[in-house]
């Protein structure tokens, strides 16, 4: 579709090539990650959407000033991975200063690298971060935000997208 919109917005035909995108072949492997381990890990993803972004690190910052802990695994903090979208890095979305706590960490590493080390990902839309986690065997819990959104409606393709909200969010 968008190599046939190219050529119709006037692109010389002869340059243009429709090729693969290798960002996601890693979703062929399987993940070593330990159970436990992913348990323990949520990875918060955020979109190229400033708005959206900037509302869900607002609200995390808020709600995990305290740790969140598992119980029936010995009280240990949940650690939460922090992944802004490449070209909306968070000073873009959120300029002012902050601190994140010991159990919140920022990672500038590929999904490849970082979804593995996840028990569940948390992300606000729209992205497609959630279809990663999912493909690859990973939960996906969206963070739904009162902005214009592409799959509101509960499932895209037939697969369940599963909200929370702020009031929501820890539990």
């Amino acid at each position: 579709f968008n190599l046939a919109l190219l050529r119709e917005g006037g692109f010389p035909s002869e340059r243009l090539v429709n090729g693969g995108a290798l960002r996601h072949e890693y979703l062929y492997s399987r993940f070593n990650g330990t159970k436990e381990r992913r348990q323990k890990t949520v990875l918060v993803t955020f979109p190229l959407s400033r708005p959206a972004s900037r509302r869900l690190f607002s609200d995390l910052l808020e709600e995990l000033r305290e740790p969140l802990t598992i119980p029936s695994q010995g009280n240990t903090p949940v650690r939460f991975i922090l992944k802004c979208h490449p070209q909306l890095p968070i000073r873009m979305f959120y300029p002012g200063r902050f601190k994140l706590p010991l159990w919140v960490t920022l990672s500038d590493e590929p999904m490849s690298k970082i979804l593995p080390e996840a028990g569940l990902l948390l992300y606000a839309g729209p992205t497609s971060t959630w279809w990663e986690a999912v493909l690859s065997g990973v939960p996906a819990l969206k963070y739904g935000v009162d902005l214009l959104d592409i799959d509101s409606n509960g499932s895209v393709n037939g697969i369940p997208v599963h909200l929370c909200s702020k009031e929501t969010l820890r539990s």
